[in-house]
């Protein structure tokens, strides 16, 4: 009970961070969003600064669901990892990285296992979604 509850709690933590660093008029501010995804071989690269875009994409990571740690190391997978970047208008950062729509890890924390439905859907939104540069 207590590692679900101390797990929670840091998804929480992790997760709050999702929408920005700079307290700015009461809200978080992320500037840009930066994506490295797998597709057909290649790596395609998108940047979102539309607000709605954000949103949608904040939306999922913030919905991850409580996140466990992996019973196998995310990095001895074959699969190709996709890459969010996050920019703040301080000038912070914070990077994402997913593989195989089950893991997820913040900036060079350790791996977590996420609500597989929920990563699957971010993927294919980070996909449909046209790059506003």
């Amino acid at each position: 009970m207590k590692k679900r509850l101390a797990a929670a709690m840091l998804c929480l933590l992790l997760l709050a961070g999702c929408s920005g660093r700079t307290h700015t008029g009461g809200r978080f501010v992320v500037a840009k969003i930066t994506v490295a995804q797998p597709q057909d071989g290649s790596i395609t690269v998108k940047a979102f600064t539309d607000q709605h875009k954000m949103g949608q994409v904040l939306n999922l990571l913030r919905s991850l669901g409580q996140q466990f740690t992996p019973p196998l190391d995310p990095d001895s997978l074959p699969e190709e990892s996709t890459q969010i970047l996050i920019q703040f208008q301080d000038g912070s950062t914070r990077v994402y990285q997913t593989k195989s729509d089950l893991y997820i890890r913040t900036d060079q924390s350790p791996w977590q296992q996420a609500d597989r439905g929920q990563l699957i859907k971010l993927r294919q939104l980070l996909q449909e979604l046209s790059s506003d540069e």
